[in-house]
């Protein structure tokens, strides 16, 4: 399959088998804005981008770390706001 770095700007493609690697990807992805943004912050081409969100092969340790880190930071925020809510 291949995708010009437009296509991967337009959308985070999902994997037909989907891996906790792919999954954690695509919703970092989706919160990041898209597949360009999330590469950048990865500091890894769009092409090997894709092939981790399609599940063709796993990301780095460090590289998961890194998405791992963008997903807490918007749940910790959002939980902050939630603890907030119940406070009051």
């Amino acid at each position: 399959m291949n995708y010009e770095s437009s296509t991967l700007r337009d959308e985070c493609p999902s994997a037909r088998r989907s891996t906790v690697q792919s999954r954690a990807l695509h919703l970092a992805c989706r919160m990041l804005g898209d597949a360009a943004h999330l590469a950048k912050y990865l500091g890894v081409s769009e092409e090997q981008l894709l092939t981790w969100l399609q599940a063709r092969d796993d990301p780095p340790r460090e590289a998961f770390l890194k998405v791992v880190d963008v997903i807490l930071s918007q749940w910790e925020a959002r939980d902050d706001v939630m603890c907030a809510a119940r406070k009051h």
